[in-house]
């Protein structure tokens, strides 16, 4: 690769922003090949990251705040040890400044797979922290372990499963499965504790423009342990909503209003944080339909990124557009007919080719990552429409059950009612398109793993096309975002009655945050889920007793 002089470089960078810097590193421990000429003393102020890694390539990350003026010009260091003692690669003359809000981001190539590289940045007096990463593997593999989270919000409690998720060995890569960040202001959504905790989200405000996204990720990133848990694995990451702001759709958000400006900027602006702030390869403030990317490791996994938020998704229903306001009648059979459109997308036609393209490559296992619920959740509607609590309607199944002839009218129409989605905003509200996905999967044969976020819960789930069963979800709970436990009061007994009521529904935790690892051999994969008993203290357990184990074997 040409050496490029400042001048070049800095014309280049111009020329795309959010893209990527392609470093060229030469195979070997030959020695660092030097280029360093700082103009200025970088303070490193957010840990390091590194992302989406191939068997040749890794993205290194980092910010560098220069101590004045307006440019950092720094040098990344790549190793086989943590030492430093056997180098790789080095290589200066690069920069950052504000038009990035002084994030770096590089794309390192001609990396030898299935390796782990140590990597760090240096400022004229100041050396990064040392961040740990990973290739993908080529050809015959044996064993494939995935890390996942999601639902980071900072202002709901300490980043204790970070902190647990970062002390996993083994690990091939991380997926953050999105709510990396929330746009909350004060006092509308779990920040109780915020001030006790000294956790107020900064800016002080629902966020809205770049500067605003910019700052929340700043503030998130500060988190110790947080800058640990990227130091420690390699990250694939999608985005949900929160990310831009509340149920977002293709074309707004049920936490967008009119008077807050024009959805779309507010999207731009919040993608291009995404790009600074997060250690992926694609510019997608440019163009959305680029997280939707590939990770093949080996001959074992193909682990396709999809989006379910911004592209393509139409607008949620909702039940209440189908209820009555006098009345509280439902029209159901409105609803469903809404419901079950085959023109209703969440993911659209040129998704669905994609998936077809990857379920078509010869790996063991596919996997889709994803943000929402794919699995068939149906409550009894009186749940789901709040008109009884879980435990109201527990007792009156028991009350039927051992005395029939005491129950009123009401309570028969209660027991009566249909099962419906709880859940609108995930792949029960898009019915069809669900269909499609699964149908796919049966037509290839594939054997199907779906991962999810989203719901700040643990889940496992089969999916079902028809009677015939086509695959299994697994879905991590959050790191800090509170779950069912503080809208209604959940124990293990609700946790094996919620299974009970969901045909599909095979493990659920309710209570506890936590992460999810995915371990894959040619014949068997395994979901384990660990929990924290806390996220409100600095000070928590392990709760060892509360973890959970299922191993399934290969279909063909």
């Amino acid at each position: 690769m040409k050496q490029l002089n400042r001048r070049e470089f800095l014309r280049l960078s111009s020329l795309g922003f959010g893209s990527a810097v392609v470093l060229n590193v030469l195979g070997g421990c030959a020695g660092f090949q030097s280029d360093r000429n700082f103009d200025t003393n970088a303070k490193f102020t957010h840990g390091v990251a590194s992302g989406d890694p191939l068997s040749n390539k890794l993205i290194v990350w980092t910010r560098a705040v220069p101590s004045s003026g307006e440019l950092a010009t720094i040098t990344v260091q790549l190793a086989l040890d943590k030492e430093f003692k056997k180098p790789v690669y080095e290589k200066g003359l690069l920069s950052t400044n504000a038009d990035r809000d002084f994030t770096l981001k590089f794309d390192v190539i001609n990396l030898e797979p299935d390796t782990t590289y140590y990597y760090r940045f240096l400022s004229k007096d100041n050396i990064s922290p040392v961040g740990r990463s990973r290739t993908l593997p080529v050809g015959k593999v044996d064993a494939i372990k995935l890390l996942t989270v999601s639902c980071s919000y900072y202002s709901a409690g300490y980043f204790n499963v970070y902190k647990e998720a970062s002390k996993v060995e083994n690990v091939n890569a991380a997926l953050h499965l999105g709510d990396y960040i929330y746009e909350y202001g004060p006092g509308i959504y779990a920040d109780e504790d915020a001030m006790t905790m000294k956790r107020v989200m900064q800016p002080a405000k629902e966020i809205l423009n770049l500067d605003d996204y910019r700052q929340r990720y700043a503030q998130t990133r500060s988190d110790s342990d947080c800058q640990s848990f990227h130091a420690a694995h390699p990250l694939i990451a999608i985005w949900d909503d929160h990310e831009v702001t509340n149920d977002t759709w293709n074309a707004g958000a049920e936490n967008h209003s009119v008077d807050e400006g024009v959805f779309s900027e507010r999207r731009l602006a919040a993608l291009q944080a995404y790009a600074e702030w997060m250690p992926i390869r694609p510019s997608v403030d440019k163009d959305i339909t680029s997280i939707q990317r590939n990770f093949e490791f080996g001959d074992l996994v193909n682990l396709s990124l999809v989006d379910t938020r911004l592209d393509k998704r139409e607008q949620q229903l909702s039940y209440s557009a189908f209820t009555d306001k006098q009345s509280g009648a439902f029209d159901g059979k409105g609803f469903y007919e809404a419901l079950n459109k085959k023109e209703r997308v969440l993911i659209g036609k040129e998704q669905l080719e994609k998936i077809a393209h990857n379920f078509s490559k010869s790996s063991a296992w596919q996997v889709l990552g994803q943000q929402v619920l794919m699995g068939k959740m149906h409550l009894p509607a009186p749940i789901v429409t709040q008109q009884i609590s879980n435990a109201d309607y527990g007792k009156l199944v028991y009350k039927a059950q051992s005395d029939t002839e005491t129950l009123t009218k009401q309570e028969k129409e209660v027991l009566n009612a249909p099962s419906i989605p709880y859940n609108l905003d995930a792949w029960d509200g898009y019915p069809a398109e669900r269909k499609r996905v699964l149908k796919l999967a049966k037509e290839k044969g594939v054997n199907l793993v779906v991962l999810a976020g989203d719901t700040h819960n643990a889940w496992m789930n089969y999916l079902y096309l028809g009677e015939d069963k086509v695959g299994v979800e697994f879905a991590c709970a959050s790191v800090t975002s509170p779950g069912l436990e503080k809208y209604v009061s959940t124990t293990e007994e609700d946790e094996a009655g919620t299974v009970q009521a969901i045909p599909s529904l095979k493990y659920c935790n309710l209570v506890n945050r936590g992460y999810m690892t995915v371990s894959f051999t040619p014949l068997e994969v395994k979901a384990e889920w660990s929990f924290v008993d806390t996220v409100k203290s600095e000070k928590y357990e392990v709760l060892n007793e509360r973890s959970h184990r299922v191993q399934l074997t290969i279909n063909k």
